[in-house]
């Protein structure tokens, strides 16, 4: 009797992939290191579970090698981006918050967990995500002090910059922050901050959340991480109020090491944010 059915599965019929290779384990071994040090720049109590693991041993490995889709890398979520963004200008002039154009870009904070069931309708989507928002809240030591503004690190600033403005010359110059300093300077801004802070790496090219400086940006258990004279520049007022605005910003080119500190190259863009 013929059967020409079990005849077409078998010329189709191919050896299943094994389970995983014990030839690239070593691979497989570093990709997981590197994966798991980079995210714990993010969440720094973050360890890989047997789970993962177990991901980690079944997924094709060119996923995890560099240039993957689960290799480590900085997150290019545009409306992530856009958020970063918006929240950094909204900081960048003092202004904004009395501003009525700038009202929806004030934060929201989540003071109790909202409410939500199990169950799967189109009803819970929203109490779902409010929920998940608030149980990975980045949330700073609530019993730290407000970090006043720095003026000792300002009159270093000044002193290096010899007092006058970098782009100008001109004297009597205003103090310019590149992360201005109300981001990090509260418990409740700095934990807005560190909330965009894993994708303000799509903007300043920084982990801004890592552990692994010794003073990081924004950290859980201490304040005013960037009230520092690397933060500043002394500015001519005529060029204050655009750089305040986004009509212009530094972008930053290069580094090179001197004996004494570091020479950094950051030519003045004009329309630059958005387009750095």
């Amino acid at each position: 009797m013929d059967h020409p059915s079990q005849h077409i599965v078998r010329a189709h019929f191919s050896e299943p992939e094994p389970l995983f290779s014990f030839t690239d384990i070593d691979r497989r071994r570093t990709y997981a290191q590197q994966l798991e040090i980079y995210i714990q720049t993010l969440f720094d109590d973050f360890h890989l579970r047997t789970e993962h693991v177990a991901a980690i041993l079944l997924v094709a490995i060119h996923h995890m090698a560099p240039g993957g889709v689960l290799a480590p890398k900085l997150a290019r979520c545009s409306t992530a981006k856009r958020l970063c963004e918006a929240h950094y200008m909204l900081h960048l002039n003092p202004s904004n918050f009395v501003d009525r154009a700038w009202a929806p870009a004030l934060p929201e904070t989540l003071d109790l967990r909202p409410d939500n069931d199990d169950e799967n309708n189109d009803d819970d989507v929203d109490a779902f995500l409010r929920a998940y928002d608030y149980d990975y809240f980045f949330r700073t030591d609530t019993d730290l002090q407000d970090y006043p503004q720095d003026i000792d690190e300002e009159a270093k600033c000044r002193k290096r910059d010899g007092d006058v403005c970098v782009v100008t010359g001109k004297a009597n110059p205003k103090i310019f922050w590149f992360f201005p300093s109300t981001l990090n300077d509260t418990v409740r801004n700095n934990d807005m901050t560190g909330n965009l802070a894993g994708t303000g790496g799509t903007i300043t090219g920084v982990l801004l959340t890592t552990i692994r400086r010794p003073n990081p940006f924004c950290s859980r258990r201490k304040l005013g991480g960037s009230h520092k004279a690397w933060n500043m520049l002394c500015i001519d007022p005529a060029l204050y109020k655009p750089l305040t605005s986004g009509l212009c910003a530094f972008k930053h080119y290069g580094d090179s090491k001197l004996d004494d500190g570091v020479d950094s190259a950051n030519p003045l863009i004009w329309g630059a944010i958005g387009n750095t």
